[in-house]
């Protein structure tokens, strides 16, 4: 299981945050390099803790009518990125939804499904993007590193009567 979710967080070696802040350039643009033009980056991968454990609860709960994955992603590794999805959401309740990089998941919500109930990133700038402009939504996303939730973020979600779940570790 991949207990990191940024891509330049998981593949760092433990010593990165060691090194110079040029070296750590390098490196990180190299990751970044490799994930752009490997059109076979995500055969290999597992999921993360949660997504293994949203995949279970798909299958074992009657509560989750649909899922849909917005997912922003390269166009030379969509493929890989599918079949990776696909591999652990097999359901046919399950819809992957491929957006370019420049295409935000808060505009296909509000174009595609303004009637959505709780919304899931890793990334907090996405949500709060999202939680902007919907009020009394159900947001869950990791406590890790980059992702973690200041005092002013906890107050913005509460003022717009969102509900805001960290979590660290589901199974």
């Amino acid at each position: 299981m991949r207990d990191k979710y940024y891509l330049n967080e998981w593949l760092k070696t433990k010593s990165f945050d060691e090194l110079p802040e040029r070296k750590k350039e390098l490196v990180i643009r190299k990751m970044l390099e490799l994930y752009y033009n490997d059109k076979t980056f995500y055969d290999d991968l597992a999921p993360t803790t949660f997504g293994s454990a949203l995949s279970i609860t798909l299958y074992n709960t009657i509560f989750m009518k649909k899922l849909i994955i917005l997912t922003h992603s390269f166009p030379q590794n969509v493929e890989s990125k599918n079949n990776f999805l696909m591999k652990y959401f097999t359901d046919k309740s399950v819809e992957i939804v491929n957006l370019d990089m420049n295409t935000s998941k808060n505009k296909w919500l509000e174009e595609n499904l303004p009637a959505w109930d709780i919304f899931i990133d890793d990334n907090l700038d996405i949500i709060k993007e999202v939680a902007k402009e919907n009020k009394k939504k159900k947001f869950i996303m990791p406590a890790v590193g980059y992702s973690k939730l200041t005092d002013e973020d906890v107050i913005f979600f509460i003022e717009n009567g969102h509900i805001i779940q960290p979590y660290k570790k589901i199974i």
